[in-house]
């Protein structure tokens, strides 16, 4: 063998490596995002093919020139001294089995390293975890090498290679098609119409296989081994295809667009909904002068209605925002622990507006909101960012993520936890919806834990940080800091800084989307609600997260409300306490829709235009997600909050004592008791009501990928 034959090697079993790698990631692209009907819109053969064939083109290239330049540089250091690059019988096996061993090792830290933080490799706590990954890579190439080996002196080994090659092409060819129909026309019900067309498809591939083998072999034989294709050509094939997969990027805009439809709504209007993960009320600089710096956030306040005590009805995600989304209360809608998802007989405020005729979108992030917890329903067009983490990043091949690692701002824009990236595809959202009627949920999380110093925010993270505890512009997982434990008051305060600077980064990003909805003159027909689904505790009550207490520091968020020039305001400012179980309401009575039959919340525009009273609407808290299984009630001037599994309760005077620091349970008795009474009579008709309501079984099926962007999260051990 010459370096030519050495080189020609290595490029061809890259590209088996890569496509087969490639292979994987389109098919999981093409049925994982698009695994409800609702999911990032594959509306098209054009686009399937697209999603499933641009992994398969770039790993395939990528791939193949890395292993041919390996196999060069080992011909050209080893290939005069060893014989082993001489004799073609030794030398497949061994490429074969190294080869294998680093695209399998690389792969599989790549899939569970995915932002390839160096650091991790060699940290102890994980060193017998990537042992285990290594030996894995090692244990694939070797059976590999092995059985390259055997192949090769196999007398039958040229037909199996040319029938293996025969049936992958049309597996790849078949597959898109398939899962189009799959898709559009059995909408991923596995029933007997299913298994008939995979069958069919099944007896439909082994038929070309075995008709293209016929056909190709005897002349492959007879003279096209060295004329068809060579791999210089191929190369250059598999570059152009690459190249072509990655042309109608440029034209994503008609992945957000719909045919026009006829809307039934009174105006024509449109609504933005603009939420954020982990916001405490306190931190727009707005209401604290003295705290992060929000101009953007402020100056959206500044136009439209500011409400001071906004109560979310859950302390954590997935609860609070199904409340936001069909007005129930956690109890009745029935999303209340991490393996409950939100019923699809359970009408949600996007299915409203959408059989209404408004083009629903959202962009969101949180592992909670995945379709497999329900909180998609409605939308039209609903991208989660680790679909595109998937699908765009994840696929575009193994280089590109490598060269993410070196440059820290681009490994930033590829992270589901940035806004900057939220940001980027809720524009294209916009544009190719200008002219539409729309309703659009904006969902961002970089206020939730990790904190994380990003851009020019991590400038003096941590300068005056002298511990070594935490990192200076990375909290971690501060759900790892229960009771404070670990930590000193200067720790704290490190940390809290951190959030600060997240909520800081989280505002500018937001100021590009708000620029630009008004460059767009959206403003004039545009009511725009930003709210959180709920707040963050600093060890105020000797804890830190989330999820865990119905303190206002959790429970308070900020909200929001900019309606459209000419509309009547009579109040720029609200401090009557209202709930998040509000906003559904509020939206419909916006548009001039009927609001949602099971409502519990009202529409907020009354108290805006001065026609009712500011009076206090009582608010309920439900669904916790660590500890205990507490309840409360807030009828604005006290709060109630009751463990149903001790029966331990506590009171606070929300107007002497705000921090909620003295617990009067045991000295106001008459209204401890008519509070609990209250609270206990809305449970029973919560209860209820759930009872009465047809229900699946109402739990989300998690696979492996998506219990880990959880974990992530702190949610899941």
């Amino acid at each position: 063998m010459n370096w030519k034959d050495v080189t020609g090697f290595g490029w061809r079993s890259g590209v088996v490596l890569g496509a087969l790698l490639g292979f994987q990631e389109g098919f999981l692209s093409t049925t994982v995002t698009s695994g409800s009907s609702t999911g990032v819109p594959l509306t098209s053969i054009p686009k399937l093919i697209q999603v499933f064939f641009t992994p398969i083109f770039s790993e395939a290239v990528g791939w193949g020139l890395f292993l041919g330049l390996l196999a060069l540089l080992l011909y050209l250091v080893f290939g005069r001294r060893y014989p082993l690059f001489r004799d073609e019988d030794r030398f497949v096996p061994f490429f074969t089995g190294l080869a294998t061993m680093l695209v399998g090792t690389v792969y599989l830290f790549f899939m569970f390293n995915p932002t390839l933080k160096l650091h991790l490799l060699l940290n102890p706590s994980k060193l017998f975890f990537n042992l285990r990954l290594i030996f894995a890579g090692l244990f694939i190439g070797l059976a590999m090498g092995l059985l390259a080996g055997r192949l090769r002196r196999a007398p039958w080994a040229s037909k199996l290679k040319a029938l293996l090659v025969a049936f992958g092409l049309w597996a790849i060819l078949l597959t898109p098609p398939l899962l189009w129909v799959n898709r559009v026309y059995l909408k991923y019900d596995f029933n007997a119409r299913f298994f008939l067309i995979l069958g069919a498809f099944g007896v439909g591939l082994l038929l070309l296989t075995w008709a293209t083998w016929r056909f190709l072999y005897p002349r492959y034989q007879a003279g096209w081994r060295r004329s068809f294709l060579t791999r210089h050509q191929l190369t250059l094939v598999l570059l152009l295809l690459t190249c072509c997969t990655f042309l109608p990027m440029a034209a994503k805009k008609a992945e957000f667009s719909m045919a026009t439809i006829e809307t039934t709504a009174e105006k024509d209007l449109n609504v933005i909904l603009i939420s954020v993960d982990t916001l405490r009320a306190d931190r727009l600089s707005v209401s604290d002068p003295q705290g992060p710096q929000t101009p953007n956030l402020d100056r959206v306040a500044r136009d439209g209605v500011i409400f001071h005590s906004m109560q979310a009805n859950s302390p954590w995600t997935l609860p609070s925002l199904c409340t936001i989304h069909t007005s129930m209360y956690p109890t009745g809608h029935g999303v209340t622990s991490m393996q409950d998802r939100l019923d699809d007989l359970r009408v949600t405020l996007a299915e409203r507006l959408s059989e209404a005729g408004l083009m629903t979108g959202a962009v969101v992030s949180n592992g909670w909101l995945l379709e497999a917890f329900g909180a998609h329903q409605g939308f039209r067009f609903y991208d989660h960012m680790k679909h595109r983490l998937r699908t765009q990043y994840w696929t575009a091949n193994l280089w590109f993520r490598f060269l993410r690692s070196i440059f820290p701002d681009t490994t930033a824009r590829q992270d589901t936890s940035n806004s900057r990236m939220h940001v980027d595809y809720a524009l294209d959202f916009l544009e190719a919806n200008k002219d539409s009627n729309f309703f659009f949920w904006l969902h961002v999380i970089d206020p939730h834990e990790p904190y994380i110093a990003r851009g020019q925010w991590a400038e003096g993270a941590g300068q005056t940080y002298k511990s070594t505890r935490i990192p200076p512009r990375n909290s971690g997982m501060v759900v790892g800091y229960r009771k404070g434990i670990m930590l000193e008051e200067v720790d704290r305060l490190h940390v809290e800084d951190l959030y600060n600077r997240e909520v800081e980064f989280t505002d500018r990003q937001l100021g590009r989307f708000l620029d630009r909805v008004a460059e767009l003159g959206l403003l004039d027909n545009t009511m725009i609600i930003f709210t959180a689904d709920h707040g963050e505790e600093f060890w105020e009550h000797h804890d830190v997260s989330h999820g865990h207490t119905f303190f206002s520091e959790v429970v308070r968020v900020p909200m929001v409300i900019r309606l459209p020039d000419g509309f009547p305001v009579a109040r720029s400012e609200i401090d009557t306490q209202v709930r998040l179980v509000d906003v559904a309401p509020t939206v419909l009575d916006f548009l001039g829709l009927p609001a949602l039959d099971l409502a519990e919340g009202q529409s907020l525009l009354p108290l805006i235009r001065g026609e009712e009273e500011p009076l206090d609407r009582p608010a309920f808290y439900e669904s916790m997600i660590y500890y205990r299984d507490l309840k409360g009630y807030c009828d604005g001037e006290f709060k109630y909050v009751l463990d149903e599994d001790t029966g331990d309760d506590q009171l606070y005077n929300m107007v002497a004592d705000p921090r909620e620091q003295v617990n009067i349970a045991e000295v106001d008795l008459e209204r401890r008791l008519a509070m609990k009474g209250v609270l206990m009579d809305h449970l029973s008709q919560q209860r209820t009501l759930y009872e009465m309501l047809d229900k699946s079984d109402g739990k989300a099926e998690l696979d492996e990928e998506t219990r880990a962007h959880l974990r992530a999260l702190g949610y899941m051990q």
